[in-house]
């Protein structure tokens, strides 16, 4: 029988505030709100293993991937892309879960691709500035298409669609059963292929 661990970390408001410029200059206390989401961080002493870690992410664009260690989106796909940062993990390493330890993994299902969570990552930043994400400016650009069937208004909605996290599409409409088929037929008309990011 396997042993199943459900781990539950509640994610909570967070803040910074800057005490000093990079100059060294003193600056007016601020609070920059931020948020944090879950991720893996490879180890740069032990080979071969990952800390499942939160990463801070700021209204100012500033990510703080790892104890002060401060990148932008840039930065983070770097990160993502040289695979110190994952969200999908290969099988047979070990991953540090603090406080709690420290074990291996097989059998590994991911569920969110690196270049998806970037996308939430952006989307967290807008969010933070009480602007758009690009689930709910998709959303109002199918209202608007619905209303017009203008071609040039297809056309951004089938751009801003893709700018969604993939995890999140199906949940733009509010609707599990029909889920986001609606947009996707709107912005692949019969005929058109509808793989990828086409």
């Amino acid at each position: 029988m396997h042993s199943v661990t459900k781990l539950i970390i509640p994610l909570q408001k967070i803040y910074r505030v800057d005490v000093v410029d990079k100059f060294g200059n003193k600056l007016p206390e601020k609070k920059i709100q931020g948020r944090q989401i879950s991720v893996f961080v490879r180890d740069n002493i032990v080979n071969n293993e990952y800390h499942f870690s939160q990463i801070n992410v700021y209204a100012d664009g500033k990510i703080d991937v790892h104890c002060g260690e401060f990148v932008n989106i840039e930065g983070l796909k770097a990160l993502l892309k040289s695979g110190q940062v994952k969200t999908q993990l290969p099988e047979n390493v070990q991953v540090k879960i603090y406080p709690f330890g420290t074990f291996s993994i097989t059998n590994v299902k991911s569920f969110v691709r690196e270049e998806e969570f970037l996308k939430e990552v952006i989307d967290m930043i807008e969010e933070l500035n009480n602007r758009l994400t690009s689930g709910q400016k998709c959303i109002a650009l199918f209202r608007e298409y619905e209303k017009t069937k203008s071609e040039d208004l297809r056309k951004k909605l089938k751009e801003i669609y893709y700018q969604v996290p993939e995890y999140k599409r199906q949940f733009l409409l509010g609707d599990m059963d029909g889920k986001d088929e609606v947009i996707k037929k709107a912005i692949h008309p019969a005929g058109a292929g509808v793989g990828g990011n086409e």
